[in-house]
């Protein structure tokens, strides 16, 4: 996150990681897909943010009119699963991950949004808003969010975004690193 030039943003985004880094160093992102082990969410959004960046380098290099800043990408990697700081349970240390009561069918965009709003005190643009609305892909059509896939209609934001989700969770989300 010291890449983002928006120092008010910066901060704002350290201070969330700083309150909830215990969550963030012990939480999964999926509780079998990917990234499923005590710590898996904060290994996986570090993933996204750095593919991210990577992408958006190579893309920014090949002249491509650029509708988002890196400022962007950080952002949206680092936020885009914060819903699963809270998503998820386990009985005891190392006893098996599974949905919260009630969480299963909660919208994790929404939530996620919330969560910016309300507990970071961000609000996102129009472009961050879409690319998290999109940030699965094809599979954002389904119960996990209120918009539907429209491939055309993804921006570079929401297409760099998605890339780098995808790439962490079927690349490096199998194993602890």
């Amino acid at each position: 996150m010291g890449l983002i030039a928006d120092i008010h943003i910066r901060n704002m985004l350290l201070a969330y990681y700083h309150k909830n880094e215990r969550l963030f160093d012990s939480r999964p992102a999926s509780t079998k897909y990917h990234h499923s082990w005590d710590g898996g969410l904060g290994d996986h959004i570090a993933q996204v943010m750095e593919l991210g960046m990577g992408i958006f380098n190579v893309v920014k290099e090949q002249a491509v009119d650029m509708s988002c800043t890196l400022d962007d990408v950080l952002i949206i990697g680092f936020i885009h699963d914060l819903d699963k700081l809270d998503k998820y349970t386990n009985d005891f240390p190392g006893a098996p991950w599974k949905y919260k009561e009630g969480r299963l069918n909660f919208d994790e965009i929404v939530r996620t949004v919330h969560i910016c709003t309300t507990d970071i005190g961000l609000v996102l643009t129009e472009n961050q808003l879409e690319a998290l609305s999109h940030h699965h892909g094809m599979w954002s059509n389904d119960r996990s969010s209120v918009f539907a896939y429209r491939p055309n209609d993804m921006t570079t934001l929401s297409a760099i975004t998605h890339t780098a989700d995808l790439i962490s969770t079927v690349t490096f989300g199998s194993k602890k690193p």
